[in-house]
């Protein structure tokens, strides 16, 4: 069930993202991220990578939002689900340390590590 809710998601994203005349997957780097907060996080995203809007949905019938930033280099899209299940309310019955199965790491190259602190 997980899987097929996942699968409809991706679909209906991608969907809604090939029917804006604008979308581009040039970039050398993309990811997309299912997030609690669509608006803050897309500001940190813009400020720490210099990122720019390039599309937006919101459909709020499906409660669903998403956005595409980027730059020359990177694009992520960000997905904000009403459906979606924060880690630590999935894990609110395990005990303390416990880890999902899935993305661990994400890793960016900057030529100056020390700008970004």
């Amino acid at each position: 069930m997980k899987f097929q809710i996942l699968l409809a998601t991706l679909l209906l994203t991608f969907g809604v993202c090939a029917q804006h005349e604008k979308y581009d997957y040039s970039p050398d780097f993309f990811t997309a991220v299912i997030v609690e907060d669509i608006d803050v996080s897309s500001e940190w995203y813009m400020n720490v990578f210099m990122l720019e809007l390039v599309s937006e949905t919101n459909l709020p019938e499906r409660g669903l939002r998403q956005m595409n930033l980027r730059n020359d280099g990177l694009q992520i899209e960000l997905i904000e689900l009403e459906s979606a299940l924060s880690t630590s309310e999935a894990l609110k019955a395990h005990p303390d340390k416990k880890m999902t199965s899935g993305l661990f790491k994400v890793g960016f190259k900057v030529e100056d590590f020390e700008y970004w602190k």
